[in-house]
């Protein structure tokens, strides 16, 4: 079952207000019907606390992607972030269960709304390989 959850300036890095249930199409009008600039300009006031930010989550497979709009407009930037769990080597060779996190940025609405089709999908395999190349890309962009 896919949630979601709305994280507003001035929050707690943690907190979150559960949203219920949703899918693809819910979600990416959540997205769109999200007061972006308000809560940046909030955000600019206090200069504290996280980002805004609309998280998509399947709780079954452990996993959420964190959506910020970056500018006010469809067209704009995003930064996003990929919580999965994997599996550390630990001591002696015992495997542990951890919290990973990935954050790109994201040129385009369409490739936000291409990871969150995958996510929505559970095609976590194709979700983690795009993810993972936006995240050389942002590597690549910041050497240059």
């Amino acid at each position: 079952m896919l949630t979601f959850a709305i994280q507003k300036t001035g929050y707690d890095y943690h907190r979150t207000d559960p949203q219920g249930e949703t899918n693809l199409v819910a979600f990416q009008s959540a997205i769109d019907a999200f007061p972006w600039a308000e809560q940046h300009q909030a955000w600019e006031e206090e200069q504290e606390g996280p980002l805004p930010a609309l998280v998509l989550q399947n709780e079954a497979d452990q996993r959420a992607l964190w959506v910020t709009a970056l500018g006010t407009d469809r067209a704009g930037s995003y930064q996003l972030q990929a919580v999965s769990m994997k599996l550390r080597k630990g001591f002696f060779g015992k495997g542990k269960l951890e919290q990973d996190a990935t954050v790109v940025d994201a040129r385009s609405r369409a490739e936000v709304d291409r990871l969150c089709e995958l996510f929505c999908d559970a095609q976590y395999e194709a979700f983690d390989r795009e993810v993972a190349q936006l995240a050389e890309r942002n590597r690549e962009d910041s050497e240059d």
